[in-house]
């Protein structure tokens, strides 16, 4: 089973998302058919459609906030969620792993100005 940084939804957290969602698609899908079928002023149903998925989906949005109050659980992010990768995963707890070696880094690149091959003067030196 894979691990997540955030915990599963709740049973009402998955009603609002339901009720968001499906609203969300109802709207998309009545979009759809109306840009198929066109513009036409005796399409009523497909108003009444897109009404109503927006009500529902702004119902929905302001019954999570009410519900769930999520400026209440304000992560501060102090403190870092598990994500399932150990630094020291290998090593069982308690053991010491060999303390790593730094080589230095290598010295900068030697950067040649490319016009100093037109010139007739020998490239300066720094």
């Amino acid at each position: 089973m894979a691990t997540s940084s955030r915990p599963t939804m709740s049973t009402d957290e998955r009603m609002w998302a339901f009720v968001v969602g499906i609203s969300m698609a109802v709207m998309i899908i009545t979009a759809g058919i109306w840009a198929i079928k066109g513009s036409d002023d005796s399409q009523k149903t497909l108003t009444i459609l897109i009404a109503g998925g927006a009500f529902f989906a702004v119902l929905g949005t302001i019954g999570w906030i009410l519900e769930f109050r999520p400026w209440r659980k304000f992560d501060d992010l102090t403190t870092p969620a598990y994500t399932g990768h150990a630094h020291d995963a290998h090593s069982a707890p308690g053991e010491h792993s060999e303390p790593e070696v730094h080589e230095p880094p290598p010295p900068p690149p030697v950067i040649v100005d490319p016009t100093s091959v037109f010139s007739s003067e020998p490239p300066a030196h720094h």
